[in-house]
């Protein structure tokens, strides 16, 4: 379990937003931080939101690059965890927006699943022409339609357990549809082009299922498909709940009595952190992890700053999500070392919180390794025996390590 938010106040059974008329999506500005549960402006990805059907919406978001996160401006791969963080914002910026949930409620995940197109997840340099205002989607062709169905497919339905997409549909294709269009120019009314510091236009095309509703409680699963400067990068599925104080505060007082209750930890002596560049970084403020030289293989412990501007973006009374898998990535990255990895699936289950004032441990087992295609892992975080998060990774390694450089 993580959440991604501050103790709550009621929730509302209402929509707060209903169906609007039709309008482009707007990638001019970024939203305020407190849209998408985050203190610094600078780590806001989304700038727009349309409700395309009762559950179905389309978000729009610009990435960057050269920064955490962002991943190294010499790469043109998508970072996954890039990805991952812009649909958890959006997940977030949707629920209050189009649920009616009130802002202040702690958003409690509960699985994790992405997958990156092979082939597909390389991104254009220089980024995309972004004109202010509004947009066509990536392509000059239809506009997208709020109360509409003109997504690929025209359905809506989630299919539990398996990897379809919004829509009804097959697998994400490589060079399959994108949404309304085709193309790459994003335009408002045939201005012109502002370059926008090689920043990456990217639309989110969402899928939320409700799973599980009461006065006090609301369980959701939600599916979005990536598109990043006109091209399919890939999916990511979200299950997560939205509880009030009471329930959310009882959650938090069971799982601190289970840890307390738990043997003891401690690290032990004799721990050194990696070199930045194992772990596929140029510098040591980014390295989550320490390991202890005599232990096996793939074992490490998490090491983390909890001033680290991006990850610790605002207080948080348990280890958060997205800390422990950056730090599975970290993991995967120097348990492989010298060649860098790129992630290309993870489904990921968040069993309970981590604590803050205890020891957490990663263990990086081996699994598939194929000399074509990607090989996978099995990654599990825990505090004294008890699985916080276990993890199923499947990678691709470069063909040579000298190719590939490190992120700042």
């Amino acid at each position: 379990m993580s959440t991604i938010s501050a103790p709550p106040r009621n929730l509302s059974s209402r929509l707060s937003v209903p169906a609007a008329p039709v309008r482009r999506l707007s990638f001019s500005h970024h939203m305020p931080p407190g849209a998408v549960h985050k203190a610094s402006a600078t780590e806001v990805f989304l700038t727009d939101a349309l409700r395309l059907e009762e559950d179905r919406f389309a978000v729009a978001a610009r990435w960057h690059r050269d920064r955490f996160l962002h991943h190294d401006g010499t790469s043109r791969q998508t970072d996954p965890l890039l990805l991952v963080e812009t649909v958890r914002q959006a997940l977030i910026h949707v629920t209050h927006r189009f649920y009616g949930v009130p802002q202040g409620h702690p958003f409690v995940l509960n699985t994790l699943e992405f997958d990156l197109l092979e082939g597909g997840s390389d991104l254009p340099e220089g980024g995309s022409d972004l004109r202010e205002g509004g947009s066509h989607l990536p392509g000059g062709g239809s506009h997208l339609r709020e109360g509409g169905s003109h997504l690929p497919g025209g359905g809506s339905h989630l299919r539990e357990g398996g990897s379809h997409l919004p829509g009804g549909g097959s697998h994400l294709r490589e060079g399959g549809s994108h949404l309304p269009g085709g193309g790459s120019h994003l335009r408002e009314g045939g201005g012109t082009p502002i370059r926008q510091g090689g920043q990456i236009p990217v639309v989110l095309d969402i899928t939320c299922a409700r799973q599980a509703k009461s006065p006090r409680r609301l369980g959701m699963v939600l599916d979005a498909v990536a598109t990043a400067d006109g091209a399919r990068v890939g999916r990511v599925r979200m299950h997560w709940e939205v509880l009030d104080a009471r329930l959310y505060a009882l959650a938090r007082n069971r799982t601190r009595q289970q840890a307390q209750e738990r043997p003891a930890g401690a690290l032990p002596r004799g721990l050194r952190r990696p070199a930045p560049r194992e772990v596929g970084y140029a510098h040591d403020e980014h390295v989550l992890l320490t390991r202890d030289a005599q232990a096996a293989h793939g074992a490490f412990w998490l090491d983390t700053d909890p001033g680290h501007p991006v990850l610790y973006d605002h207080p948080c009374d348990h280890v958060p999500g997205m800390v422990l898998l950056e730090a599975f990535r970290q993991a995967v990255t120097a348990t492989v070392a010298p060649r860098r990895p790129t992630l290309t699936r993870v489904s990921a289950a968040f069993k309970t919180f981590g604590e803050t004032d205890a020891p957490v441990s990663i263990t990086v087992r081996p699994g598939s390794a194929r000399p074509a295609g990607p090989s996978t892992v099995e990654i599990t975080a825990a505090q004294s025996e008890t699985a916080l998060v276990t993890a199923r990774v499947a990678y691709h390694l470069p063909r040579s390590p000298e190719r590939h450089g490190v992120a700042s």
